[in-house]
């Protein structure tokens, strides 16, 4: 289907080759992720939200991660939101920073909300990652 007009903020793989349909319009395998789903390290450089999720979603040791969500507030600083079934406890919220500064870098400082449910925005889906900061080095 072409995409044509529209910005749907979704980055993916560009594919080589023509569709089989016989169209010769450039084609994208399927979407990686989206550009607002980003977060940046304390470097500036862009992350995926995905590496978060298949990093931080699984705990290791017994240890129980709920539903997670993971708000960027600055280069430097985190809010993760936990949903409070199974109920977290101080290994949880270890983990969780352990394992987030490991991936994003030592430099930052992660704070914890504990909630019954992670809030969805109007379209009913659920943000997996909100990164409320402009991109570094763009005003």
């Amino acid at each position: 289907m072409p995409l044509i007009r529209y910005q749907i903020n979704d980055f993916g793989t560009p594919l080589a080759g023509s569709c089989s349909c016989g169209r010769e319009l450039d084609r994208m395998d399927a979407a990686i992720g989206r550009l607002h789903d980003c977060f940046y390290g304390p470097d500036g450089t862009r992350h995926s939200g995905n590496v978060l999720g298949i990093h931080l979603t699984v705990g290791e040791d017994d240890v129980a991660v709920g539903q997670t969500q993971f708000i960027q507030k600055s280069l430097t600083h985190f809010l993760v939101r936990v949903t409070d079934t199974p109920e977290p406890t101080r290994e949880t919220f270890n983990y969780l920073e352990r394992r987030m500064k490991e991936i994003i870098g030592s430099g930052i400082t992660v704070d914890f909300e504990v909630v019954a449910r992670i809030p969805e925005e109007p379209s009913g889906k659920t943000r997996f990652v909100i990164c409320e900061i402009p991109p570094p080095g763009r005003d």
